[in-house]
């Protein structure tokens, strides 16, 4: 690099002076400091090894290429010829000097901005300039400036081009760059540009002066020789630079350089690139914008990752870096960027990956919108970053940042949605594998995160890791993000890491063998790697039971090292979080049952861990760190004693055995900790009521006398807190802060949505573990009072405003965020605490409870399977109390039969579909420690995908809206459903005995909820659905007696008429009622039907076969028969009115169904839109004719006939085929077709038939519920309208009809 004095260098300067002394002067000054300096290289050289001197010289060659020797000779030969010129030999230079006569360049010095380290500013001068190399011999061989960088040349750069390699011809010279990083060089604001632009590369300020001033206003000396400053009158120094005489002369006639304007492209190629055709394609970068080319639609962004507005795209300076692309516009498209991110030059490459990780930080900051890039630009950039992992030096790093932006980022549903996959679908461009050029089709697909080949992924990361370091603190603490979020994102990500060889065990030894020398400033060890642990452990069983293996005692060096009150506060902080992320770790292997065995080996160090804790809560220094390292203790030790309540859960059994709990004194911890919390600490608190309620449910089981004595201790121990200290304040501020938090719940979508269900689960949390304190601590079964004094009644009103809020409905949305439901675990633990504490204590009455208790049943999630199969339980053994309660009948054989407990396993199949896959619950269960397969709740995608997709989370909570028709759906796919092979072998129960078990449930639902909770109760399409799979029994069964027929059993066909009662057409309902076409159905049969159906087999088809069966057994069962009606409403598809009225149907004769009969919001939605099908029409004609009608079906034939012929049919417009007056944007009714004439024609046909009932009935019809825009005319407006078109003859035979 080239040096340029500036004023403070110049101070020093010796004062310039006249004459011949002071060049002699300078040259024996010269001449000494060459000579010291080479003593001093001669005396470090020889006090070096063989083997540091072959270092040195393969890094000067490396660094500066292999004719760096022959490059120093010439210099070296060039400076003792100047010093012999200067001692009085001007006229003989005893070298060959390349330097030519005829070109100056200017003198050292100048060119200060050339980080490059390359003579730029080269100038033509005129032939008549002093020749003061007159007597110097002509080269032999003249050494161009081509030749002399060739030999310094380094691969070429990428910067040539931007979609597409360069085609640049191999005679291009390729320039040799300095080994700087991207830091070196800074970028200014981008400014427009000016007349005279100065093109150089600018150095970055060596303070901070220059921060914020445009690049315009910046002074720069000139390249050029003419304005040089010389010191004094002493000669400038000039450096000759060869030029072939050819090219000389050439130029010499053509122009003249001081013509040329400064900046120009010709003026920057004959300064820089001399001995270039102007015609190279190499040289393209330099060209002028084109006074044609118009910015593009594609965004250009600067190296800031911000967008370039489209009117400075073609007015930005050269020198801001910008212009590197095969674009005349400044800035770089997403493209050009992606594919500079491949180039052969490392600082280059590692710029470009920087640029593209702004480009994603500013996308989710919302400063760019994403629509700008495309939907896939976030994916495409994650691709040129994996692309780039395993590199080294700085380009491995940037790699890791662009990972680390589009993966992690400030990523908000990651940060807050803790213990639940993230993982979605996303439509996938897939390419077509035909010849022609169709464009690539979308279908639904794992999204760009899940999407990633994590096998091939993992050893690059892995490089990473060395010992000693070679990345910086942030890089590797970045990449532990990345793998802890895509653990948390899918779970074959985190079976993948423990799949990997050697992947966990190097990077564990490598981060265990950091030392903070290693990371002067930073921490060492990152607790993002534990945290990693906890949440590969929490993904599966097995992936626990691999860690569980050498981790846990390789990880008690952290339990050791207490934080100490003489370390810094960050010091302390980090002690603390390695603590705590220890402790998770342990209780998430605890939750398995695995790790038990280092309770007893860190036994002592946990005791001094109690000291800590409880001393820093009397001193009241709480720090994040700390609470988060009081919750871990407080959560291990639940865990733990959950494992000493049934040392057989465990694995291997018996590593912790409840007596040595109770020789630690883990309770007497536990109540000693308790004096010192502040109010405020409502997570700690919640933590510590879990844990004292394992201690006290575990002494109820080991105890003696049901741990009467152990639990009396605790209550004493609490009761003060309980009543009038802390612990009461705690939950009284919960209890108000939950309260409030319903308050001001406005709904899905909302700012800080996951914020607020944050806030939700915390109050709820600390309530639900005081309230499962409390049932513990009962220690008599006729209690009535609660242990603790909780406020029972507000808490019971909290649960109902809790219950009538949509919380528990939106988390589990399609539309909310991916892991928001996670918040809802701490909700339904409160619930179901609150619901057993009422049931114990009977503070409630019995249908209250029943009904809160169906309430929460549909709200419960995966992990609560033992909640639901409680309740199922308690409602089985208290049916006949209940039912007696209520007044409702319930026949003597269910109850002596034992149907529900018959009936019961299917719903306990229904909760949990497969015990391969169980999660774990929200609070510790030690009877469940076996069974639980996972702790990480499945993704709300995986919760929304049908029954037939792999995707599909095998979990059966929540439960489905129509769930207690359940047994039937098993007894019909009876082949095919596994529910049967978890049952007990002594279950033998008939197909008759589930279905009045299953419709006497059904019954008790709807009378407990239909009145009070109408939203939360069977819809008519589930019960219609559900007696529709009543009658469906038969089919293909071998019963051939039709007395056997489960649906003429009276008291299965009694329990279907009660069930159907509330949702009959009214017949109480005004006869001239207004119905309105566009009024929102309720949801179809069809949607009703598709979970038990599949998306393989439409509703149509199962129509189908209920229409067979019916005609082929039913014997026009009352029942059966209203049941085949709904389908025929106007807003059903017209097949479902073809097929019941085909010509070879005879269920239009056997259907005696009045209109009172019938399961349908009202009797409207049969008679509108009008039916616009002749053939249907036709139908209608034939049967009314025929009287093989009657009751409902009448009413139905009758009103469509006598429509379209009264009715005038409305203008159809060329793109609405449907009349105005009949259109309806929910009919998928056939159009009506033939108009007038068609309307004469069924009039004529009604004639011609000789039914002179049929015809007056037609005459004089008025229909019972009138339609909006539908106004039907009276008898002398029609018989006017016959007159006109039939004349007198027709009007008499309709005379004659009405005599």
């Amino acid at each position: 690099m080239k040096w340029e004095p500036t004023e403070d260098d110049e101070e020093h300067l010796p004062a310039p002076i006249s004459g011949p002394e002071p060049v002699v002067a300078q040259a024996q000054n010269m001449s000494k400091l060459l000579q010291e300096v080479g003593e001093e290289n001669d005396r470090r050289i020889a006090g070096m090894t063989e083997e540091e001197r072959m270092a040195e010289r393969d890094d000067l060659l490396q660094k500066f290429g292999g004719g760096v020797g022959e490059m120093l000779r010439l210099r070296r030969l060039k400076r003792e010829g100047k010093a012999a010129n200067r001692n009085g030999h001007p006229g003989h230079v005893d070298i060959q000097s390349p330097i030519p006569r005829t070109l100056r360049i200017a003198p050292l010095g100048v060119n200060k901005g050339n980080a490059m380290g390359i003579d730029t500013a080269v100038s033509m001068l005129p032939d008549d300039s002093p020749k003061s190399a007159d007597a110097m011999e002509p080269p032999k061989t003249p050494v161009s400036r081509a030749e002399l960088l060739e030999d310094l040349n380094r691969p070429r750069s990428a910067m040539r081009g931007s979609t597409a390699h360069s085609d640049t011809s191999s005679t291009i010279r390729r320039l040799r760059f300095a080994d700087v990083t991207p830091s070196d060089i800074h970028v200014y604001p981008s400014q427009p540009t000016s007349p005279r632009a100065v093109h150089m590369l600018l150095a970055p300020p060596d303070d901070g002066a220059a921060d914020g001033i445009p690049v315009t206003q910046l002074k720069f000396r000139s390249l050029r020789p003419e304005t040089i400053h010389k010191r004094g009158d002493g000669p400038a120094v000039w450096l000759a630079q060869e030029q072939p005489s050819e090219l000389s002369s050439s130029m010499d006639a053509s122009m003249d350089m001081d013509a040329l304007e400064e900046g120009t492209p010709e003026d920057i190629r004959h300064r820089f690139f001399p001995n270039e055709d102007a015609a190279q394609l190499g040289l393209e970068w330099i060209t002028a914008p084109s006074a044609t080319e118009q910015s593009s639609d594609a965004p250009r962004f600067d190296l800031q990752g911000m967008p370039i507005p489209r009117s400075l795209q073609t007015t930005l300076p050269t020198h801001l870096g910008l212009h590197h692309t095969s674009s005349s516009l400044a800035g770089y498209t997403l493209d050009d960027l992606l594919y500079l991110s491949r180039s052969t030059n490392a600082a280059q490459r590692a710029t470009v990956l920087g640029v593209l990780a702004k480009i994603i930080l500013r996308i989710r900051q919302g400063h760019i919108s994403s629509d700008m890039l495309g939907p896939e630009s976030r994916e495409r950039i994650l691709k040129s970053g994996i692309a780039a992992l395993g590199e080294k030096g700085s380009v491995g790093a940037r790699a890791v940042e662009v990972v680390w932006e589009a993966v992690v980022g400030g990523d908000e549903s990651y940060m807050l949605q803790e213990g639940v996959e993230l993982w979605g679908e996303e439509k996938r461009k897939v390419s077509s594998e035909s010849q022609d050029d169709e464009p690539p089709s979308l279908i639904p697909g794992l999204d760009a995160i899940s999407s990633i080949p994590l096998e091939e992924v993992l050893p690059l990361i892995q490089s990473y890791f060395t010992v000693p370091p070679s990345f910086p603190a942030v890089t590797l603490s970045q990449l532990l993000g990345i793998l802890h979020r895509l653990t948390s994102h899918y779970e074959a990500h985190a079976s993948a890491i423990i799949k990997a060889p050697h992947f966990l065990a190097s990077i564990l030894s490598a981060w265990l063998a950091y030392k903070p020398s290693d990371f002067p400033g930073e921490s060492a060890q990152d607790p993002k790697l534990l945290q990693l642990l906890s949440v590969v452990a929490a993904s599966s069983r097995s992936n626990g039971e691999a860690l569980a293996v050498d981790v846990p005692n390789t990880l008690l060096r952290f339990i050791a090292q207490m934080p100490q009150t003489s370390q810094s506060v960050e010091e302390r902080e980090l002690r603390e979080s390695l603590m705590a992320e220890t402790l998770h770790f342990y209780a998430t292997l605890g939750r398995y049952g695995l790790g038990c065995k280092v309770a007893l080996i860190a036994q002592e160090l946990m005791s001094l861990l109690v000291k800590y804790i409880a001393k820093t809560l009397s001193e009241g220094d709480i720090t994040p760190s700390f609470a988060r390292l009081a919750e871990a203790f407080f959560e291990v030790r639940e865990i733990w004693t959950t494992c000493a309540i049934d040392p057989h859960k465990t694995s291997p059994p018996h590593e912790l055995i409840w007596s040595q709990i109770e020789a630690f004194g883990w309770v007497d911890d536990l109540l000693q900790i308790a004096v010192h919390v502040p109010a405020e600490q409502d997570t700690v608190w919640a933590g510590l009521w879990s844990a004292t309620a394992a201690y006290a449910e575990g002494a109820i089981i080991n105890g003696v006398n049901k741990g009467q004595d152990e639990r009396k201790k605790v209550l004493e121990g609490l009761r003060e807190l309980t009543q009038d200290g802390n612990g009461r304040v705690a939950i009284d501020s919960a209890l108000e802060d939950l309260q409030n938090c319903l308050d001001m719940y406005d709904g899905i979508g909302k700012p800080k949505y996951l914020e607020s269900l944050g806030d939700v689960a915390r109050s709820a949390r600390l309530l639900g573990a005081a309230i499962r304190l409390s049932s513990s601590l009962i220690t008599s079964a006729t209690s009535t009072s609660d242990p603790l004094g909780l406020p029972g009644a507000s808490i019971s009103r909290l649960m109902d405003n809790l219950l009538n809020t949509t919380i528990l409905h939106d988390a589990l949305d399609i539309t909310a965020p991916p892991g928001a439901y996670v918040h809802l675990r701490p909700l339904t633990t409160l619930l179901m605490n609150e619901l057993k504490l009422s049931h114990r204590l009977g503070t409630m009455s019995m249908e209250s409870w029943s009904t809160r208790a169906l309430r929460i049943l549909r709200h419960l999630l995966p992990g609560d399977e033992a909640y639901a199969h409680w309740i199922f339980q308690t409602f089985v053994a208290g049916a006949k109390d209940l039912a007696d309660s209520m007044d409702i009948a319930i026949d003597d054989s269910i109850i002596n039969q034992r149907c529900l407990e018959d009936v019961l396993p299917f719903y306990m199949h229904a909760i949990r579909p497969d015990h391969k896959y169980s999660v774990a619950s929200f609070t510790s269960d030690p009877q469940s420690l076996p069974l639980w397969t996972r702790i990480t709740l499945p993704s709300l995608a995986a919760l929304h995908k049908p029954r037939t997709s792999t995707l599909k989370a095998p979990v059966g909570l929540p439960l489905k809206h129509d769930y207690l028709f359940q047994p039937l759906s098993d007894l019909l796919r009876s082949a095919t459903t596994t529910a049967f092979e978890s049952f007990p072998v002594s279950w033998n129960a008939s197909e008759t005995e589930v279905t009045r078990a299953t419709l006497f449930g059904a019954e008790m639902y709807q009378t407990l909820l239909l009145e009070t909770h109408p939203l939360e109760a069977l819809r008519r399409e589930e019960i219609v659905f559900g007696c529709m799979r009543v009658v469906m029994l038969e089919h293909g069964q071998p019963q051939g007696d039709s007395s056997e027929d489960v649906f003429r059993d009276a008291v299965v066909s009694g329990q279907m008429k009660r069930l159907l009662e509330p949702f009959l057409i009214s017949p109480s309902s005004p006869a001239l009622a207004s119905y309105n076409i566009s009024s929102t159905q309720e949801p179809s049969l069809e949607a009703a039907a598709k979970d038990y159906l599949g998306s393989g087999v439409p509703f149509y088809q199962f129509y189908t076969d209920l229409l067979a069966l019916y005609e082929a057994i039913s014997f026009a069962d009352p029942v059966f028969s209203a049941l085949l009606l709904p389908p025929l409403s106007m807003p059903y598809p017209p097949d479902y009115r073809q097929l019941f009225w085909g010509e070879n149907s005879v269920a239009p004769r056997m259907v005696r169904t009045e209109v009172g009969g019938v399961p349908a919001e009202g009797l409207g939605e049969f008679l509108w839109p009008v039916e616009g099908s002749t053939e249907m029409l036709g139908r209608y004609v034939r049967a009314l004719v025929d009287g093989t009608v009657g009751g409902f079906l009448r009413v139905v034939a009758r009103h469509h006939v006598a429509c379209s012929i009264w009715l005038s049919p409305a203008p159809v417009a060329s793109d609405n085929p449907t009349p105005a007056t009949h259109a309806s944007p929910n009919t998928r009714s056939t159009p009506p077709e033939g108009g007038e004439t068609r309307r004469r024609h069924l009039l004529l046909a009604l004639l011609r038939s000789g039914k002179k009932q049929v015809v007056a009935d037609i005459l004089t019809y008025q229909p019972e519920v009138l339609c909006e825009g539908a106004p039907m005319t009276g008898r002398e407006e029609r018989l006017a309208w016959v007159r006109s078109w039939g004349g007198q003859d027709v009007v008499s035979r309709l005379d004659a009809s009405l005599s």
